[in-house]
């Protein structure tokens, strides 16, 4: 890895820890974070997709509407895990 990229990790690892945290305190102050919050459930949800199928090797027909598969409703159990003893849903 070159000097260069080195550097642009750095930056881009810095630039992520800086959205976190300006997450952490939006909560906090209940003001609106540098990225909308739409934007990081859109994003979560598109890696969500594709790990699902990555791990069935098959194309998927999604719904962003409902936010469901499509002709495939056994499916939308692998959009959301058990929580850990102790931890529920509100």
């Amino acid at each position: 890895m070159t000097n260069e990229q080195i550097t642009a990790k750095v930056i881009e690892l810095k630039e992520a820890l800086v959205a976190h945290k300006n997450f952490l305190d939006s909560i906090n102050s209940r003001k609106e974070p540098l990225v909308p919050v739409e934007v990081g459930h859109s994003s979560g949800t598109v890696c969500t997709l594709g790990n699902i199928a990555h791990e069935l090797q098959q194309e998927l027909n999604w719904n962003p509407v409902s936010q469901t598969f499509i002709g495939k409703k056994k499916l939308n159990k692998k959009l959301h895990y058990n929580y850990r003893k102790g931890y529920k849903e509100i």
